[in-house]
């Protein structure tokens, strides 16, 4: 009866062979699927960087109805976004750069803004912000009266 013990305490733990063929199966697992956790981590935050730009569009608005006027400056050299009040004074500042996102407009002005009155108009040209992470990308598209839609 020992011995029959003996037997089976000792199987209840792993050999070292074992341990190596399940480490080198994870690590197959993890270098099929790094690509596509990058790719979606990527697309994350994209997403999440143009809803944080479409809310400052909103806030700007909200802006311009309560205090006679707002503007949004769009740097893209810095990745930069800021929320001015009608008197010129920075409200907002949202930095893009250090999540990695590249943030662009439509023509070829490195600074950009867009400017709303107190009824709540946008006085701009339409634009387009395009924010890009490695292979993914988010557009929001501010028309000409101030609008925001996400594409």
């Amino acid at each position: 009866m020992d011995r029959r013990m003996e037997i089976e305490t000792r199987r209840r733990g792993t050999t070292l062979a074992e341990l190596v063929v399940l480490l080198g199966l994870v690590g197959i697992v993890i270098a099929l699927t790094a690509p596509v956790s990058r790719a979606a981590l990527d697309r994350g935050a994209v997403v999440a960087a143009r809803e944080e730009a479409m809310g400052l569009v909103h806030r700007a608005r909200a802006l311009a109805l309560a205090g006679g006027g707002a503007t949004l400056r769009v740097m893209q050299g810095s990745e930069l976004l800021l929320l001015l009040d009608g008197g010129g004074r920075v409200r907002e500042r949202v930095e893009f750069g250090p999540a990695g996102i590249d943030l662009r407009t439509t023509g070829s002005a490195e600074q950009v803004e867009m400017t709303w009155n107190a009824l709540g108009w946008g006085r701009v040209t339409s634009r387009t912000l395009e924010l890009r992470r490695g292979h993914a990308t988010a557009r929001l598209v501010v028309s000409a009266r101030g609008r925001a839609e996400r594409r």
